[in-house]
């Protein structure tokens, strides 16, 4: 979820920077005490989540149009997932 925040980014497609966010996750990175991570990545949220205007989110609706032609494909429930299409065939009809 961080590639969507961090600087330079290819995910970071608002293009925010913000160069305490960045440092806090280099910090949580190396940190071997899992409570002080934990403070760390809270306070990378607090900071993101007091600046967001927009807060990615898990999941969102998928619509897909297609023609009825299409065959044996089976839509998954992300746009990212089983893009595979060797099974599916159109119909003449």
């Amino acid at each position: 979820m961080y590639n969507k925040w961090k600087t330079g980014a290819t995910g970071n497609w608002s293009r925010i920077s913000v160069p305490e966010v960045d440092a806090l996750y280099e910090q949580q990175k190396v940190e071997m005490d899992e409570q002080k991570r934990i403070q760390l990545v809270k306070q990378m949220q607090k900071i993101i989540l007091g600046d967001a205007w927009w807060i990615q989110g898990a999941w969102w609706t998928r619509l897909e149009v297609r023609s009825a032609r299409i065959r044996n494909y089976a839509p998954m429930p992300s746009h990212w997932l089983n893009r595979r299409l060797e099974d599916v065939w159109l119909a003449e009809k």
